[in-house]
């Protein structure tokens, strides 16, 4: 970029977390009231009211690798209050994905969203890990579809905005609020 000069993006706001679950790449297709014209790489928006710095729950969501870790971890949690002498230290369990070479990228995806908000919270549990007001990451917005066969598709909704190579950005953009439909962001010049 040439000093001096602005950058535009092309943005969406998600609501957060799905914001995030899209940017990871296990959120596929967002079902939307209306279409659009617009293709190629678009920045997603993470909107909402409040940050989360854990893992939020998702028990309603298609996911079954954290929603299996939820379930684990409660049930080591119920095991802990139910025992007299023994303990289990958070830090003591041991976390890994089975048979990682041969399991599909959807549920690598997912464990890798897993990892990343185990390890934030733990290094750095003063901060939000699903940030609100801010672009977080992009994806292509590949087509859109009246009948998509994802699992995130709702079938109530008649366009299906199918996203395809997903990546989250490792410095968010800040203090972005959101807007409807497909929309512009000026980043601010270097400097300025």
């Amino acid at each position: 970029m040439r000093s001096g000069a602005s950058m535009k993006l092309t943005c969406i706001s998600l609501k957060n977390p799905l914001s995030y679950l899209t940017c990871y790449g296990i959120k596929d297709v967002d079902s939307r009231s209306y279409e659009t014209e617009a293709r190629g790489r678009v920045f997603v928006h993470s909107a909402g009211r409040v940050p989360i710095r854990g893992m939020p729950n998702l028990e309603q969501y298609p996911l079954p690798v954290i929603n299996e870790f939820n379930r684990l971890m409660d049930e080591i949690g119920a095991m802990e209050r139910a025992s007299r002498y023994i303990a289990f230290r958070e830090s003591g369990i041991s976390v890994y994905l089975k048979n990682e070479r041969r399991q599909p990228r959807c549920v690598r995806r997912e464990y890798t969203l897993l990892s990343d908000v185990y390890h934030q919270y733990h290094e750095a549990n003063h901060e939000s890990f699903f940030l609100v007001d801010a672009i977080i990451g992009s994806v292509e917005l590949a087509d859109v579809l009246t009948a998509s066969e994802s699992e995130w598709a709702d079938q109530e909704q008649p366009y299906h905005w199918v996203f395809a190579n997903p990546k989250i950005l490792r410095v968010p953009v800040l203090e972005v609020k959101p807007q409807e439909g497909v929309w512009e962001h000026e980043l601010p010049e270097k400097g300025a």
